[in-house]
Protein backbone atom coordinates (compact mmCIF):
# COMPACT_ATOMS: atom_id res chain seq x y z
CA UNK A 1 0.00 0.00 0.00
CA UNK A 2 3.16 2.30 1.17
CA UNK A 3 4.83 1.75 -2.15
CA UNK A 4 1.66 2.48 -4.28
CA UNK A 5 1.01 5.69 -2.28
CA UNK A 6 4.65 6.68 -3.10
CA UNK A 7 4.02 5.70 -6.72
CA UNK A 8 1.01 7.88 -6.95
CA UNK A 9 2.62 10.82 -5.17
CA UNK A 10 5.71 10.83 -7.46
CA UNK A 11 3.55 10.62 -10.35
CA UNK A 12 2.01 14.09 -9.31
CA UNK A 13 5.11 15.57 -8.42
CA UNK A 14 6.24 14.52 -12.30
CA UNK A 15 2.64 15.79 -13.82
CA UNK A 16 3.03 19.29 -11.83
CA UNK A 17 6.58 19.60 -13.09
CA UNK A 18 5.76 18.43 -16.68
CA UNK A 19 3.03 21.19 -16.63
CA UNK A 20 4.61 23.92 -15.36
CA UNK A 21 7.74 23.43 -17.87
CA UNK A 22 5.56 22.92 -20.55
CA UNK A 23 3.85 26.27 -19.71
CA UNK A 24 6.95 28.29 -18.85
CA UNK A 25 8.32 27.15 -22.09
CA UNK A 26 4.78 28.34 -23.82
CA UNK A 27 5.27 31.83 -22.19
CA UNK A 28 8.45 31.92 -23.50
CA UNK A 29 7.95 31.27 -26.70
CA UNK A 30 5.45 33.97 -26.91
CA UNK A 31 7.52 36.55 -25.65
CA UNK A 32 10.20 35.03 -28.10
CA UNK A 33 7.21 35.95 -30.98
CA UNK A 34 6.86 39.37 -29.55
CA UNK A 35 10.27 40.68 -29.28
CA UNK A 36 10.89 39.71 -33.23
CA UNK A 37 7.95 41.74 -34.18
CA UNK A 38 8.91 44.73 -32.46
CA UNK A 39 12.60 44.70 -33.62
CA UNK A 40 11.35 43.58 -37.06
CA UNK A 41 8.19 46.21 -37.00
CA UNK A 42 10.79 49.04 -35.51
CA UNK A 43 13.39 48.44 -38.57
CA UNK A 44 10.41 48.23 -40.91
CA UNK A 45 9.01 51.60 -40.10
CA UNK A 46 11.86 53.78 -38.65
CA UNK A 47 14.70 55.53 -40.93
CA UNK A 48 17.52 55.01 -38.74
CA UNK A 49 16.41 53.39 -35.63
CA UNK A 50 20.27 52.64 -35.07
CA UNK A 51 21.49 56.21 -34.75
CA UNK A 52 22.25 56.03 -31.33
CA UNK A 53 22.14 52.40 -30.41
CA UNK A 54 23.51 49.89 -32.60
CA UNK A 55 21.71 46.86 -34.01
CA UNK A 56 23.72 44.41 -32.02
CA UNK A 57 23.12 46.04 -28.63
CA UNK A 58 19.36 47.02 -29.80
CA UNK A 59 18.77 43.16 -30.20
CA UNK A 60 21.72 41.63 -27.27
CA UNK A 61 19.28 44.01 -24.81
CA UNK A 62 15.66 41.87 -26.29
CA UNK A 63 17.91 38.51 -25.78
CA UNK A 64 19.00 38.45 -22.91
CA UNK A 65 15.25 39.90 -21.47
CA UNK A 66 14.04 36.71 -23.40
CA UNK A 67 16.31 34.71 -20.68
CA UNK A 68 14.20 36.29 -17.87
CA UNK A 69 10.74 36.07 -19.22
CA UNK A 70 9.75 33.28 -16.94
CA UNK A 71 10.81 35.60 -13.49
CA UNK A 72 8.72 38.35 -14.12
CA UNK A 73 5.46 39.60 -14.24
CA UNK A 74 4.11 40.97 -17.21
CA UNK A 75 3.99 44.23 -16.36
CA UNK A 76 7.80 44.48 -15.47
CA UNK A 77 8.62 42.69 -18.67
CA UNK A 78 6.74 45.92 -20.73
CA UNK A 79 9.26 48.15 -18.21
CA UNK A 80 12.04 46.14 -19.51
CA UNK A 81 10.53 46.70 -23.15
CA UNK A 82 9.97 50.28 -22.74
CA UNK A 83 13.99 50.97 -21.24
CA UNK A 84 15.10 48.47 -24.42
CA UNK A 85 13.00 51.09 -26.78
CA UNK A 86 13.82 54.05 -25.12
CA UNK A 87 17.75 53.18 -25.95
CA UNK A 88 16.68 54.18 -29.67
CA UNK A 89 16.70 58.22 -28.36
CA UNK A 90 13.95 59.06 -30.43
CA UNK A 91 11.29 61.08 -28.76
CA UNK A 92 8.71 59.95 -31.28
CA UNK A 93 9.48 56.06 -30.44
CA UNK A 94 8.48 54.89 -27.20
CA UNK A 95 6.28 52.72 -25.27
CA UNK A 96 2.48 53.64 -25.41
CA UNK A 97 2.66 54.54 -21.73
CA UNK A 98 -0.87 55.64 -21.41
CA UNK A 99 -1.79 52.11 -21.69
CA UNK A 100 0.34 51.12 -19.13
CA UNK A 101 0.54 53.63 -16.26
CA UNK A 102 -2.78 53.41 -13.93
CA UNK A 103 -4.20 56.06 -12.31
CA UNK A 104 -2.04 56.28 -8.97
CA UNK A 105 0.52 58.79 -8.21
CA UNK A 106 1.74 60.88 -4.79
CA UNK A 107 0.51 63.98 -3.96
CA UNK A 108 3.19 65.85 -4.76
CA UNK A 109 5.44 66.89 -7.58
CA UNK A 110 9.30 67.67 -8.41
CA UNK A 111 11.57 69.62 -9.89
CA UNK A 112 15.48 69.11 -10.23
CA UNK A 113 17.47 72.53 -10.01
CA UNK A 114 21.04 73.06 -9.46
CA UNK A 115 21.61 68.98 -9.74
CA UNK A 116 18.90 69.31 -6.51
CA UNK A 117 15.61 67.63 -6.43
CA UNK A 118 12.91 69.91 -4.55
CA UNK A 119 9.08 69.91 -4.12
CA UNK A 120 7.50 72.04 -6.16
CA UNK A 121 3.90 70.93 -5.66
CA UNK A 122 1.57 69.61 -3.72
CA UNK A 123 -2.02 68.56 -2.28
CA UNK A 124 -3.89 70.82 0.31
CA UNK A 125 -2.74 68.02 3.12
CA UNK A 126 0.85 68.31 2.06
CA UNK A 127 1.55 72.38 1.49
CA UNK A 128 4.01 72.01 4.43
CA UNK A 129 6.51 69.86 1.47
CA UNK A 130 6.83 72.72 -1.05
CA UNK A 131 10.30 74.19 -2.21
CA UNK A 132 11.58 71.67 0.58
CA UNK A 133 15.14 69.46 -0.55
CA UNK A 134 14.70 65.68 -0.95
CA UNK A 135 16.79 64.31 0.82
CA UNK A 136 15.92 60.36 0.41
CA UNK A 137 12.95 58.88 -1.27
CA UNK A 138 12.21 55.53 0.37
CA UNK A 139 15.82 54.93 1.28
CA UNK A 140 17.51 55.56 -2.08
CA UNK A 141 18.99 58.52 -3.12
CA UNK A 142 17.65 61.62 -5.52
CA UNK A 143 20.34 60.86 -8.19
CA UNK A 144 19.30 57.09 -7.80
CA UNK A 145 15.74 57.19 -8.34
CA UNK A 146 16.01 60.05 -11.28
CA UNK A 147 19.15 57.85 -13.07
CA UNK A 148 16.77 54.67 -13.10
CA UNK A 149 13.71 56.62 -14.45
CA UNK A 150 15.63 58.78 -17.27
CA UNK A 151 16.73 55.07 -18.61
CA UNK A 152 12.88 55.03 -19.68
CA UNK A 153 13.15 58.58 -21.59
CA UNK A 154 13.20 58.25 -25.19
CA UNK A 155 14.77 61.88 -25.19
CA UNK A 156 18.05 62.27 -26.79
CA UNK A 157 17.97 66.32 -25.79
CA UNK A 158 18.57 66.55 -21.87
CA UNK A 159 16.31 69.84 -20.89
CA UNK A 160 13.31 67.27 -22.22
CA UNK A 161 14.44 64.24 -20.78
CA UNK A 162 14.96 65.82 -17.36
CA UNK A 163 11.48 67.69 -17.99
CA UNK A 164 10.12 63.76 -18.89
CA UNK A 165 11.67 62.30 -15.29
CA UNK A 166 10.54 65.19 -13.44
CA UNK A 167 6.84 64.56 -14.34
CA UNK A 168 7.21 60.66 -13.64
CA UNK A 169 8.88 61.00 -10.45
CA UNK A 170 5.29 61.48 -9.39
CA UNK A 171 3.61 57.99 -10.91
CA UNK A 172 3.38 55.06 -8.62
CA UNK A 173 4.10 52.83 -11.10
CA UNK A 174 7.62 53.49 -11.79
CA UNK A 175 7.91 53.25 -8.09
CA UNK A 176 6.49 49.75 -8.06
CA UNK A 177 8.07 48.48 -11.80
CA UNK A 178 11.63 49.62 -10.49
CA UNK A 179 12.00 47.74 -7.22
CA UNK A 180 11.77 51.44 -5.56
CA UNK A 181 8.44 51.21 -3.64
CA UNK A 182 7.89 50.47 -0.45
CA UNK A 183 5.94 47.34 0.93
CA UNK A 184 2.86 49.43 1.44
CA UNK A 185 2.96 51.52 -1.40
CA UNK A 186 3.24 54.81 0.29
CA UNK A 187 6.40 57.11 -0.20
CA UNK A 188 8.66 57.54 2.30
CA UNK A 189 9.95 61.41 1.90
CA UNK A 190 12.90 62.70 3.97
CA UNK A 191 13.00 66.36 3.10
CA UNK A 192 15.72 69.12 4.00
CA UNK A 193 14.23 73.04 4.94
CA UNK A 194 17.20 74.99 3.69
CA UNK A 195 15.78 77.77 5.29
CA UNK A 196 15.64 76.36 9.34
CA UNK A 197 17.55 73.25 8.66
CA UNK A 198 15.33 71.34 9.90
CA UNK A 199 15.56 67.26 8.46
CA UNK A 200 11.72 65.80 8.38
CA UNK A 201 10.09 62.25 8.12
CA UNK A 202 7.31 62.01 5.60
CA UNK A 203 5.18 59.19 4.86
CA UNK A 204 2.49 60.25 1.39
CA UNK A 205 -0.37 57.92 0.55
CA UNK A 206 -1.27 57.52 -3.06
CA UNK A 207 -3.78 59.36 -4.71
CA UNK A 208 -6.75 58.91 -6.95
CA UNK A 209 -9.78 60.79 -8.51
CA UNK A 210 -10.42 63.97 -8.29
CA UNK A 211 -6.79 64.53 -6.55
CA UNK A 212 -5.12 63.12 -9.27
CA UNK A 213 -6.10 65.99 -11.04
CA UNK A 214 -4.99 68.45 -8.21
CA UNK A 215 -0.91 66.80 -8.85
CA UNK A 216 -1.33 66.48 -12.63
CA UNK A 217 -2.43 70.14 -13.17
CA UNK A 218 1.19 71.21 -13.84
CA UNK A 219 2.39 68.58 -15.81
CA UNK A 220 3.30 70.02 -18.99
CA UNK A 221 4.31 67.09 -21.27
CA UNK A 222 1.97 64.58 -22.66
CA UNK A 223 2.45 60.85 -22.30
CA UNK A 224 1.96 60.07 -26.17
CA UNK A 225 4.52 60.87 -28.88
CA UNK A 226 3.11 63.89 -30.16
CA UNK A 227 4.09 63.70 -34.02
CA UNK A 228 2.03 63.39 -37.56
CA UNK A 229 4.54 60.91 -38.50
CA UNK A 230 4.51 57.99 -35.56
CA UNK A 231 3.12 54.74 -36.51
CA UNK A 232 0.90 52.48 -33.83
CA UNK A 233 1.65 48.85 -33.13
CA UNK A 234 0.97 46.20 -30.94
CA UNK A 235 2.72 42.77 -30.27
CA UNK A 236 0.42 39.56 -31.56
CA UNK A 237 0.56 38.06 -28.43
CA UNK A 238 0.85 39.53 -25.24
CA UNK A 239 -0.63 43.32 -27.16
CA UNK A 240 2.36 45.51 -26.09
CA UNK A 241 1.59 49.04 -27.91
CA UNK A 242 4.59 50.93 -29.04
CA UNK A 243 4.65 54.09 -31.36
CA UNK A 244 7.38 54.45 -33.83
CA UNK A 245 8.62 57.42 -35.52
CA UNK A 246 8.32 56.91 -39.50
CA UNK A 247 9.93 60.14 -40.51
CA UNK A 248 12.75 62.10 -38.34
Amino acid sequence: MKKRIIIVFSFLILLYFSDHYASTENNKAKWAEDFHFIQSEVERLHTDPYRVTSKEEFEARFETLLGRVNKLKDEEIVFEIASIISSLKDSHTSIAWDEYLTDQYYPVQFAIMDGKLYVVKATDDYQELLDQEVVTINGYGPNDIIKKIASYASYEDRALQQLWVENRLSYYDFYKNLGLSTESGAMFLFVKNDLENIYTQNILSIVSGDEVAEVKSGFTESNLPMSDHVTYIESPNRHVKIFISTNR
